[in-house]
């Protein structure tokens, strides 16, 4: 029997899990292929030039981050001739986009951009242009770094020329100077496209934009790539291209570009609010009502990006701004009113597999994560979803969220109603954990699912025996290591009438169960059961 609202554990006794912070989410290594978004790939068009490039490996070092060389005067180019490939040429074509107040103030969201043409097109992610109803802005400011060791300065305005929500990527075009009048842009630095089709794991890679945090001058970020990622209804599998360099949430939008200096994809994480922010998710019932929502305390798990939009996703919005075209879409970004998306909005029926078949579904269902198994993922049906809301796809073992395998407040492009799916690549070797995923919608739980991972846990059976005068509605049987209690392990319409018994499958390993009556009131919580083999579980628990 289906239970909405049994996402997170309610338990009477034991230690309540805690997430880590972002700085402990290193210690597990994890690459996400997740679904972000329905967005076909359309490639290169209207003219837009990708040129190929070759990206050389390098030494696989520890990811640094640093200001760039704070005694340099970066002069501007003298003519419309891409910048050098050293990290301070890069900075002079990377800009800080700041939503404006009509007194020039910065107010709402921050963002990174990359000067991409020499006629002032900059590309740069969606969420950093768009319009937040609890925030509104007027202008769209563009502030240019000429000396590496000061902030940029405010110089432009610009406007919204090329718009893609599903994939967080849009164009802004330089128009005029802070007072309106149009500018003389000759010498205006900017950046050589390359091809993200010729990236390769291992090569070398720098990302730079304006942090946010800890200062406001450009840094630069080296890393390699650690690998691709895919969505649904994105043809390419590289939706995304992952690597190992974690860096702040206000290099959103900026530049990640090769040895050569060219750029090859846009980091991309939720937008930035002020200088100060760490994203912070409701993940578990802290109030003890039974509940996951806005009652209760949230947990530090994002601020941070290691995930790239690949060049060639830019194509269409590149294009859009090459024609000289402009959007309003931007505009109605934010118009999704949570409360009306939670009040429709439903997901269930949750399943592992080993991969995804071409026409996105299951290649595999599994109730356990094999030691060899190179990915898994979670495949869910969903309704009553509206296209603009926000939602997060959040990977955990043992109870701990992996940044670097979960996205955070992504734009629904899906669709009211069908099945989705979010793959992760599993750890080198798997020897015996909890394996777990959550879907949530406007900071909300959905659904959430844990199976164990590892060859040393074999499939077995527990009969439930009903010995009360209740009815038992709904079965809970989570990894004790997990976070979320789960779906409700009875079918549709199923129930434990008094006198009556059940039996469900399980594997062996550490297992808390839940039993709940027909208005979802606890009957009983047992934890810890180790589950070596098959076993009967009696309530009430009968006195021998």
């Amino acid at each position: 029997m289906d239970s909405p609202d049994q996402s997170s554990r309610v338990t009477t006794s034991g230690p309540v899990a805690v997430l880590a912070s972002v700085a402990a989410f290193v210690a597990i290594v994890a690459v996400l292929i997740v679904t972000l978004g329905d967005h076909t790939d359309s490639g290169s068009s209207d003219g837009v030039a990708i040129p190929s490039s070759t990206s050389s490996a390098a030494d696989p070092s520890a990811t640094t981050t640093s200001p760039l060389s704070a005694t340099s005067t970066v002069p501007l180019s003298t003519g419309p001739q891409a910048v050098g490939a050293a990290p301070a040429d890069i900075a002079t074509a990377t800009v800080l986009l700041a939503q404006l107040d009509d007194d020039g103030n910065h107010v709402c969201y921050i963002g990174s951009g990359s000067i991409i043409d020499p006629t002032g097109i900059i590309l740069t992610n969606a969420h950093v242009v768009m319009s937040d109803p609890t925030c509104s802005y007027t202008k769209l400011g563009v502030e240019i770094t000429t000396r590496t060791d000061t902030p940029p300065e405010l110089l432009y305005l610009a406007e919204v020329a090329g718009y893609d929500a599903a994939l967080d990527l849009a164009t802004v075009r330089i128009i005029s100077d802070l007072e309106g009048d149009p500018v003389d842009l000759t010498g205006l630095p900017f950046l050589e496209l390359g091809d993200s089709d010729t990236v390769e794991v291992g090569d070398h890679i720098s990302m730079i934009g304006y942090p946010a945090i800890g200062g406001s001058t450009v840094t630069v970020t080296e890393g390699i790539v650690s690998g691709f990622a895919s969505e649904p209804a994105v043809t390419d599998n590289r939706a995304w291209i992952k690597t190992d360099a974690t860096v702040s949430g206000g290099n959103s939008g900026g530049a990640a570009t090769n040895d050569e200096g060219q750029l090859i994809g846009v980091p991309t994480t939720a937008g930035i609010q002020g200088q100060l922010t760490v994203d912070c998710r409701v993940l578990e019932d802290t109030n003890g009502d039974g509940l996951v929502n806005s009652a209760d305390s949230c947990v530090p798990i994002g601020g941070f990006l290691n995930g790239l939009r690949p060049l060639k996703l830019a194509a269409p919005v590149i294009a859009a701004a090459n024609r000289g075209e402009t959007t309003d879409e931007w505009r109605d970004r934010r118009t999704v009113d949570p409360i009306d998306v939670l009040t429709t909005a439903s997901a269930g029926n949750l399943v592992f597999s080993l991969g995804v078949n071409p026409d996105d579904t299951p290649s595999e269902i599994i109730t356990t994560v094999p030691s060899s198994a190179e990915s898994v993922c979670a495949f869910w049906d969903y309704s009553g979803m509206v296209d603009g809301a926000s939602y997060d796809a959040i990977w955990m073992i043992d109870g701990t969220v992996l940044e670097s395998a979960s996205y955070l407040d992504n734009t629904w492009a899906g669709g009211e109603a069908g099945s989705w799916w979010a793959c992760m690549q599993a750890p080198a070797e798997i020897t015996s954990v909890a394996a777990e995923f959550a879907f949530l919608v406007e900071g909300e739980f959905l659904t959430s699912e844990a199976i164990y991972a590892g060859d040393v846990h074999q499939p077995i059976k527990v009969r439930i025996n009903n010995r009360s005068e209740e009815t038992v509605c709904y079965i809970f049987a989570s990894p004790t290591a997990a976070l979320g209690w789960g779906q409700d392990e009875l079918a549709a319409s199923e129930v434990v009438s008094p006198d009556q018994f059940v039996e469900l499958p399980l594997t062996t390993g550490r297992w808390d169960v839940m039993l709940q009556d027909c208005d979802q009131n606890t009957l009983d919580i047992v934890e810890g059961i180790n589950a070596t083999g098959d076993f009967t579980y009696d309530y009430p628990v009968v006195a021998g």
